[in-house]
């Protein structure tokens, strides 16, 4: 088990920003030619893509910024799965009307909650106040790269 862990970390740690932002641009870049070739206006899985990519930027980011190399898979993990929550909730109501605003907001103010305190214990910094202020911020970043992903398709599809 001590193997796995040690090996778990030597990946991880050769996985500096130069590579994170390599992964971003091609997961950026595979995203925009899935979609481009979508007869929908947006495609979930290149919509995954896309905010990958613009998370990995984010996350290598951060990792400069805060002097340590946060884990770039549990990372991703984390935001990709708050978000398709997320996603799933607000799609699906049980009494089949449509979920109104309030609802929309209250569940996506619960999901950037939800990962703030799941990227405040994944950041390696010391100090509770500023673990928790750099999470804030990263996950501000992480929800607006997400939005970005979300809405430049769009507004592609609209003038183009």
């Amino acid at each position: 088990m001590e193997s796995v862990k040690e090996m778990w970390n030597l990946v991880f740690g050769w996985f500096g920003n130069g590579k994170k932002m390599i992964a971003g641009g091609l997961f950026l870049l595979v995203g925009m030619i899935a979609q481009s070739f979508s007869t929908k206006t947006l495609e979930q899985i290149p919509f995954i893509l896309m905010a990958a990519g613009l998370m990995c930027f984010v996350n290598a980011l951060f990792s400069k910024i805060s002097g340590h190399n946060i884990n770039i898979l549990l990372y991703l993990v984390i935001n990709v799965a708050v978000v398709e929550i997320g996603l799933s909730l607000t799609s699906y109501n049980l009494f089949g009307d449509s979920v109104d605003s309030m609802t929309m907001a209250v569940i996506w103010i619960l999901c950037i909650l939800a990962v703030w305190i799941l990227q405040s214990l994944l950041l390696p910094v010391t100090g509770m106040s500023k673990r928790l202020s750099l999470a804030f911020f990263e996950t501000v970043l992480s929800a607006v790269a997400v939005l970005a992903a979300f809405v430049i398709p769009i507004m592609l599809s609209v003038f183009f």
